[in-house]
């Protein structure tokens, strides 16, 4: 017997459903009722005009997106689809045009608006919104930078201008509040491989000034020299990226951030860059791994340190170091500042280490 294949829901939504009644007097009241919903996300939407009522929008809080496979406000998700819910800032307007809700019209009235197992294109089209005044509302309220470049992704061909204005909202999420996570790195990257595919070089071209001015410690510009690489992208381009980027990590000495430096060494010395120096870059990596105790880094700097024809002494230290930390000697006090060898050609103020900078 063949198994059968997993069930897939429809969309449902779930908000208050505002009506209007009349008492004894026929003086119409604003009732409001849970409603809830399943079908085609077109015929689901919330808050959709009727004859007697307009619902509008002033501003969207509060927005949660939840990927498939995971519950979402007491509901399981299929799969492959994504649970979203916002709560909006409602005014209602009668046919007359009289407002029933708020009373006072600076005051708010928040209410809430629940959509499960939508596909990822209803997500990244803003389907579930009414219009194109809504979707710039929830571009506004959402704060999740990742999901922002998603989206921009996904309107380009057909929004250009939506795509824009999200783009232009995840970049100020990072401007205020920098992100070095894999998943908002990767669509940061991807917005940029989009661009530059669609040909769209100028826009391209400014993404990538904007990564690299929001990416203030230097963790992943080596992601975009790497795109930039595949690109096509001038040598000097992405020395002048990763020339950027070290003294930021050094400076700033992120979590992990000498693997960061020994994968921007590996780069340089594939790619055969003349910048940055990969003497230097060897000798800041030995720095930031002997700080961190990275045993398997060590070893591997001491490869490194053979291809690139480090004298004695230098082999010597970098493998004393390395056999130490892996034999798990104890450290006692501070660590000593560690004096460059002469091997290095570079002079002796951009090798030093500062690990005691603020």
């Amino acid at each position: 017997r063949q198994p059968h294949p997993p069930k897939v829901h429809m969309p449902t939504a779930r908000y208050e459903h505002f009506s209007l009644e009349y008492d004894p007097e026929f003086q119409a009241v604003l009732k409001s009722t849970a409603a809830q919903y399943s079908g085609t996300i077109k015929d689901i939407r919330a808050h959709k005009p009727t004859r007697q009522l307009s619902v509008e929008y002033r501003e969207i809080r509060g927005i949660e997106v939840t990927g498939g496979g995971e519950e979402f406000r007491g509901r399981q998700l299929d799969k492959n689809s994504y649970g979203v819910s916002f709560r909006p800032d409602v005014r209602i307007l009668g046919s007359n045009g009289d407002l029933l809700l708020p009373k006072n019209p600076h005051e708010t009235a928040l209410t809430r608006v629940t959509y499960w197992q939508l596909s990822e294109a209803d997500l990244l089209s803003l389907a579930f919104m009414r219009n194109k005044a809504d979707r710039q509302l929830f571009i506004h309220g959402c704060k999740q930078a990742d999901l922002l470049f998603r989206i921009a992704i996904a309107n380009a061909p057909t929004d250009v201008q939506l795509s824009s204005t999200t783009y232009e909202r995840a970049l100020a999420i990072l401007e205020k509040h920098p992100a070095h996570d894999a998943e908002t790195t990767g669509q940061f990257i991807a917005y940029i491989a989009t661009e530059t595919q669609r040909g769209n070089r100028a826009v391209a071209d400014q993404a990538v000034l904007d990564f690299r001015r929001v990416d203030r410690t230097g963790e992943a510009a080596l992601s975009l020299a790497a795109l930039l690489h595949e690109l096509g992208r001038d040598r000097k381009q992405l020395s002048s990226i990763l020339d950027e980027a070290v003294p930021r990590l050094i400076k700033r000495k992120p979590r992990q951030f000498s693997l960061r430096l020994g994968a921007i060494l590996d780069f340089v010395m594939a790619e055969q860059l003349a910048t940055p120096s990969p003497v230097q870059l060897l000798w800041q990596a030995y720095l930031a791994a002997s700080a961190e105790r990275e045993v398997v880094l060590l070893r591997k700097i001491f490869l490194q340190a053979k291809v690139l024809k480090a004298d004695h002494e230098t082999l010597e230290m970098i493998y004393k170091t390395w056999r130490g930390f892996q034999r798990s000697e104890p450290v006692s006090g501070k660590q000593k500042k560690i004096a460059a060898p002469k091997w290095l050609s570079a002079p002796r103020s951009a090798l030093e280490d500062r690990s005691d900078e603020g």
